[in-house]
C-alpha cells in the first residue's frame, strides 16, 4: 500500500532529475527508477509477506515466542 502512495512523488522527483539537460541527469533518474522498482518495490514487499507468514505459521513461530520471555 505505501508503495502505490509513493509512486506519485517518486514520479515527480524522477520527471525533475530526468528534465536536468545534463548527462548525470538522466543516469540519476534512472538509478532512481531501477533502485526503488527491483529493492523497494516487490522484493522488500514479497520478504516482509514470506516473514509476517513464517512468524505466524511457520518455524519462527516457536523461537520468537521463546524469546519474548
Amino acid at each position: 500500500m505505501l508503495g502505490m502512495l509513493w509512486q506519485i512523488p517518486l514520479i515527480a522527483i524522477t520527471d525533475f532529475v530526468l528534465r536536468q539537460e545534463t548527462y548525470g541527469g538522466k543516469v540519476i533518474g534512472n538509478c532512481v527508477f531501477w533502485l526503488t522498482f527491483c529493492i523497494v518495490g516487490q522484493p522488500l514487499a514479497a520478504l516482509l509477506y514470506f516473514f509476517s507468514w513464517q512468524v505466524k505459521y511457520g518455524a519462527l513461530k516457536g523461537q520468537l515466542e521463546s524469546d519474548a520471555r
